[in-house]
């Protein structure tokens, strides 16, 4: 019996991880995003910027801002580095950034929730060591091979953000999204 019960939660958890993937993938169509496995250059239209996503461990990484001027001479994030980023937290429906439920930037604070004590909240940039743990290990996964100054989207999956249990206002089996500026970077 229990076996069964197992396998019933695990049909369940691949059946949303399935449905959210398929959304991501629709989200990221709608934004004229390409995964970049399936990218054929000779399908390239003379004078387009192509924009790709890539999958890391599950995760979902756009860098919005990936084709701007002067990216490729700068050091790519590798495990132990350091970083310092901005960000806002989503929780993701269908196919859209739905609710910000958790943030460090101003502007987000002061448009979004203009009721809300600030004093609680927090808007210095937040570091981060890849690879200690401290924060969401597939995010951290994630962020190598970005670079200072970059504008990343992160989608994941109920498996790789918060799972069966809910996390504050994230409602369980919920897929999240992280929008994230990059100020800094201190290589190791």
């Amino acid at each position: 019996m229990l076996v069964a019960l197992t396998s019933i939660g695990c049909n369940k958890m691949e059946d949303y991880v399935t449905t959210q993937e398929a959304n991501f993938e629709r989200y990221l169509t709608n934004n004229k995003v390409t995964d970049r496995e399936d990218y054929d250059p000779e399908n390239e239209v003379s004078g387009t910027v192509t924009k790709f996503y890539d999958r890391i461990d599950g995760v979902y990484r756009w860098i919005t801002n990936e084709s701007r001027e002067g990216r490729d001479q700068l050091q790519p994030l590798a495990k132990g580095d350091s970083l310092y980023i901005y960000f806002d937290a989503w929780i993701f429906e269908s196919t859209r950034k739905k609710q910000v439920f958790y943030t460090n930037k101003q502007n987000t604070i002061t448009s979004r929730f203009p009721n809300l004590n600030t004093e609680l909240w927090s808007t210095d940039s937040l570091g981060i060591k890849l690879g200690d743990g401290q924060f969401m290990e597939s995010v951290e996964r994630a962020f190598v091979g970005c670079c200072e100054g970059d504008e990343v989207e992160f989608l994941l999956t109920t498996d790789k953000a918060y799972g069966k249990k809910p996390n504050g206002v994230v409602p369980q089996y919920s897929p999240v999204a992280w929008v994230v500026s990059i100020k800094a970077i201190s290589k190791q």
